[in-house]
């Protein structure tokens, strides 16, 4: 068994210039972090694990500093927080594993965290008070048509009394923008209030040395996993997904080396309260109240690499990869399943040299 801790002190400062003023923040925070790790073997080919540990992971630099980075159509923006506290958990893992011939192994783990804090997002719509004829009303219906800061021309404001219409009767959002009334969705970092994680991962690793020749290069590696998470509103915790899993076929033989792998995740929840949806009551129909703010999703996705290596001798190794093989997109779901975003993924390659002296 081992046991240990650490004492993390953490001192923040970030400064921002606000109307030709620097403005500074200041955040301080300590974290007390104990862990245990034990193993029990219970034979030549079979040990048990049990882990525990508090653990700690501070916001990006990027998310931190609370300037007010707006997008080049001035649609949407995002800003971080010096108040911002760590990402704090304590977690539990037991499991077991089976080792069989030389390298093979299966294991076993189930696992849980309790979340304390983590780090999330809101959107609201910003308006500047300096704006002649401002209204926040109609800053906030625009910001809804405005898609997470994407430019929608042909979406039609509601509001046809003081914007002129086209010649088919339609005012679109293009003219509130050029009237400066269409303010500024922004994405803000904040914590969310805590969560857990509960869930287990299955693994399997086998080398088939007993196959002749070349062929005695030849392994496989697969893992799965499964993690259901929770938080006090009843969303789940960002980028976690229910199911995933990895399947890696490889082959290394006398400095040569390939491997072939595939990596899929279920649907995530990607932001909270950022993508408009239409409000839709229990049987079915448009709720007068609109559109409202809904959680973003990333769709579920799987993605083949593959990659090759060649040890010319002991100092030099060429190198090459490949990426996306299958050229999967990343789709993004809104609250009701519709896909409002596509981004495509090409393939991508990339060959390279390494040594060593």
């Amino acid at each position: 068994a081992k046991a240990g801790k650490s004492n993390v002190t953490t001192d923040l400062e970030s400064s921002v210039y606000l109307n030709g003023e620097k403005v500074t923040g200041e955040n301080d925070y300590s974290d007390f972090l104990p862990s245990l790790n034990v193993t029990y073997n219970y034979s030549d080919e079979t040990l048990f694990r049990f882990a525990a540990a508090k653990v700690m992971r501070r916001a990006d630099f990027s998310e931190l500093s609370p300037a007010f980075d707006v997008n080049n159509d001035i649609t949407g923006a995002t800003q971080g927080s010096i108040d911002l506290e760590p990402y704090r958990a304590t977690q539990y893992d037991l499991s077991v594993e089976h080792y069989f011939d030389e390298g093979n192994v299966i294991s076993f783990a189930v696992f849980y965290k309790d979340v304390e804090s983590f780090l999330s997002n809101e959107s609201s719509c910003q308006a500047s008070s300096s704006t002649a004829g401002q209204n926040v009303t109609q800053w906030n219906q625009v910001c809804q048509l405005d898609t997470a800061g994407v430019s929608q021309d042909n979406l039609v404001y509601s509001d046809t009394t003081d914007f002129p219409v086209d010649a088919d009767g339609f005012n679109h959002v293009s003219e509130l923008r050029d009237a400066g009334l269409t303010g500024i969705d922004t994405v803000k970092n904040v914590n969310g209030e805590n969560g857990s994680v509960q869930g287990f991962e299955v693994g399997y690793q086998q080398f088939f040395t007993s196959l002749p020749g070349a062929f005695s290069g030849l392994g496989i590696n697969a893992n799965y996993t499964y993690a259901d998470s929770e938080q006090p509103n009843g969303n789940p915790l960002l980028d976690i997904s229910k199911n995933t899993y990895n399947l890696q076929v490889f082959w290394e033989y006398e400095g040569f080396s390939t491997r072939l792998a595939y990596n899929y995740r279920d649907s995530f929840l990607d932001s909270e309260n950022e993508k408009r949806v239409e409000n839709i009551n229990s049987d079915g129909s448009i709720s007068a109240e609109g559109t409202v703010y809904g959680n973003n999703y990333r769709d579920d996705r799987g993605q083949l690499d593959f990659s090759a290596s060649w040890d010319i001798n002991e100092n030099v190794t060429l190198v090459g990869n490949a990426t996306n093989l299958t050229g999967e997109p990343s789709i993004y779901l809104s609250e009701l399943g519709g896909a409002w975003k596509y981004t495509e993924a090409d393939r991508r390659y990339s060959f390279g040299i390494r040594a060593k002296f």
